[in-house]
């Protein structure tokens, strides 16, 4: 596992700064698959192999992208501005939105991944950690302030400290309330309703 320091400051300066109609001519040139209506603003900056932006995906301006694997970003989904994702792979499903303000990022492995299904939503200042892989499956949503961990171990586990490492799903319609904690290896029954400002540190039936 490894993280990777920093933001990709020139990538910024020299691409991110590009009006929209540039920054299309530059992704396709590079391989990229960008459908029509697509928005990116100010900015902004996809930094990933494999770049598929569908009709009407938009992008706030001072958004990053930044993957290890292959972006997907559905029809009309939007990433508002000052998000920043640093994980392995990123999907995002149609009409899905992710508020202002939101981070993905921490260590990554070769599982690293955030997959989010459709018309899902992430609201602002929420924290997600895919060294293991996120699943949001279609119409779930987290609340302002979540914080969803794959990892739990800050100290080296081969010096003996315990360390808790699984993926976390969060299945279809499924909501979670504000201000909540999901520790690692967590699934989030369908349709099911996490409160305001829990822990969730066990499976949640449908």
């Amino acid at each position: 596992m490894k993280t990777r320091p920093g933001l990709p400051l020139v990538k910024l300066a020299l691409v991110g700064i590009l009006p929209a109609w540039l920054k299309r001519i530059y992704y396709r040139a590079r391989g990229a698959r960008i459908g029509r209506n697509v928005s990116l603003g100010l900015f902004t900056l996809i930094d990933a192999p494999s770049i598929e932006l569908a009709d009407g995906a938009a992008l706030a301006p001072f958004t990053i992208v930044r993957c290890r694997g292959p972006v997907t970003i559905g029809k009309r989904a939007r990433i508002n501005s000052f998000v920043v994702i640093d994980t392995g792979r990123f999907e995002i499903g149609d009409d899905s939105k992710i508020a202002e303000m939101v981070a993905v990022g921490g260590m990554l492995s070769p599982r690293s991944a955030l997959l989010i299904g459709k018309r899902v939503a992430i609201h602002p200042h929420s924290f997600l950690n895919p060294t293991e892989p996120i699943v949001m499956e279609d119409d779930a949503g987290l609340a302002t302030g979540t914080y969803v961990y794959t990892h739990g171990s800050w100290r080296n586990m081969l010096d003996g400290f315990a360390g808790t490492l699984g993926a976390d799903t969060i299945k279809q319609g499924a909501y979670v309330g504000a201000r909540t904690f999901i520790r690692p290896g967590i699934t989030i029954g369908a349709y099911s309703a996490i409160g305001t400002a829990s822990v969730v540190t066990r499976d949640i039936p449908d």
